[in-house]
């Protein structure tokens, strides 16, 4: 199991500047398209009807995922444009109980994951995560990623946090030139 710490906590300002836009998933290649796709299909797969549950997502990006699993799905970022904005650490307390929460290629972005996941756990009764892992160069090559870790490390995170693994599927798009081979869970 490991779980490795990359960098410290960006200042506010810094903060500010990576997420000055929500991140548009279109342009960091195919990798990442494939990864989106997986991950809306692989949920439809563990969850079906999904698209009838109460779907959130606070650090939504492009909010790809989200808006293909729910009909209405809440939607936040650190970035502005969405009805709910500032940093998961804040809103997620103003968030009602939901079916699902969807935290796609965010955990790693988080100075401090396991207090997310225990605030999600109280709001959310199903969660769906995609991370990176084994991305140990990121200490280099992703400023914004804070861990890395390989699926035992990840999954014992989860674990403390009062989460069980009921699924789990892996994507690696390093032979194709990308830069990572993600896990996706559903966790209860």
């Amino acid at each position: 199991m490991t779980r490795l710490r990359l960098r410290e906590k960006h200042s506010p300002e810094v903060l500010a500047q990576i997420y000055a836009t929500p991140h548009d998933s279109a342009r960091y290649g195919r990798g990442t398209r494939m990864r989106v796709e997986m991950t809306i299909g692989f949920a439809q797969a563990v969850w079906p009807g999904v698209e009838t549950m109460l779907v959130a997502d606070l650090m939504c990006g492009d909010a790809k995922i989200a808006n293909n699993l729910g009909l209405t799905p809440i939607l936040g970022d650190i970035a502005p444009g969405y009805p709910i904005t500032g940093p998961i650490e804040r809103t997620i307390h103003d968030l009602p109980m939901v079916d699902l929460f969807v935290l796609s290629e965010a955990l790693e972005h988080l100075d401090d994951p396991a207090t997310v996941l225990r605030s999600i756990r109280a709001h959310s009764e199903w969660l769906l995560v995609t991370t990176p892992m084994e991305a140990w160069e990121d200490a280099a090559a992703n400023h914004e990623h804070y861990w890395a870790w390989d699926r035992a490390g990840v999954e014992e995170l989860f674990a403390s946090t009062w989460w069980t693994v009921e699924a789990f599927a892996s994507l690696d798009t390093r032979p194709l030139g990308e830069p990572y081979h993600y896990g996706m869970w559903a966790l209860r």
